[in-house]
């Protein structure tokens, strides 16, 4: 069963800026959406009789076993077949086309692949997942392009940790991605106008109640939570007590526009792990810094938290 998956940016820098990155396979660990998921993975450039700048290949443990090698070269596309060896075995075709318009460059990323008839019902999840990783690698591409460096860094926390219980005090929403952003700082400005001063002894938090990835729509839960339960009114806010729980932890310094690549790896590495999610829990982000006193997003440091069964 065929499908194909195309994603586009535009990147404030010219065509050969783009092209020094894209073209040059050796350059992919400095963007690549899954190579930064696990900082042991093992890459080579090494092929016999291949260029350097036309193979790569990878093994980890997280991001699996897979190669991919240039099959053609224009002035301004570049076509690669991928083969997939761990966690499963398969084969597709990348092309980037670049087009230059004025000081810019647009960055299309497309890939055409096949799954087996019998896994017809994953489809829609496969795109959407392929989908979201070409949007988090084009993003990564265009700020390495646009700054020299990506302004953000995952730390993934090695030991399954023990977190305790909460009280959460918040608001209850749902929402599209695209308006996650705006939706959830508007909860927040709920939340914290009726609680006043006693956010000050508070951790800032997001609970992912539920998600949908083919949709892209969220049920989130946006509020504080506290040690014990506050003497304060909550008026029609969401109240819960948030059992003590087992979970994986990765940490992100830099802006909330990397979130997805902090949520992206600890699923990976979930799943490399064969950790069992506790679904009775629902995992959440915790905002360690208030973005109301650190203003330079590089420094905001934000806990990612996937409970799991002990």
């Amino acid at each position: 069963m065929k499908y194909q998956v195309v994603e586009s940016i535009v990147i404030n820098a010219s065509l050969e800026s783009v092209k020094e990155q894209v073209f040059d396979l050796r350059e992919w660990q400095n963007w690549s959406p899954w190579l930064c998921l696990e900082e042991d993975a093992i890459m080579s450039n090494h092929k016999e009789g291949v260029h350097l700048e036309d193979y790569l290949s990878w093994q980890g443990d997280v991001i699996g076993v897979g190669e991919m090698e240039v099959t053609s070269r224009t002035s301004d596309t570049l076509t690669c077949q991928l083969q997939f060896l761990k966690p499963w075995k398969s084969k597709a075709f990348s092309t980037i086309t670049l087009s230059e318009k004025e000081e810019t460059t647009e960055v299309t990323w497309s890939m055409n692949a096949n799954l087996p008839f019998y896994l017809f019902f994953m489809k829609a999840m496969m795109k959407a997942f392929i989908s979201k990783d070409y949007k988090r690698g084009l993003f990564r591409l265009k700020n390495f392009v646009e700054l020299g460096e990506i302004p953000a860094k995952l730390q993934f926390v090695k030991e399954v940790m023990q977190h305790e219980s909460f009280y959460f005090i918040g608001k209850q929403n749902t929402c599209f991605y695209k308006d996650i952003e705006s939706s959830m700082v508007k909860d927040y400005e709920y939340v914290a106008n009726i609680l006043g001063d006693e956010i000050n002894n508070a951790r800032a938090i997001c609970l992912y109640n539920k998600v949908d990835m083919v949709k892209d729509w969220f049920d989130y839960s946006v509020g504080f939570a506290f040690v014990s339960k506050p003497s304060i009114e909550t008026g029609d806010l969401q109240v819960t007590d948030y059992p003590s729980h087992k979970a994986l932890q990765v940490n992100l310094e830099g802006s909330y526009d990397f979130l997805s690549d902090a949520w992206t790896g600890i699923m990976m590495h979930q799943r490399a792990r064969k950790l069992k999610i506790l679904k009775k829990v629902p995992p959440y982000e915790v905002y360690v810094t208030d973005p109301r006193v650190v203003k330079d997003p590089k420094q905001f440091i934000t806990e990612v938290i996937v409970p799991v069964k002990g």
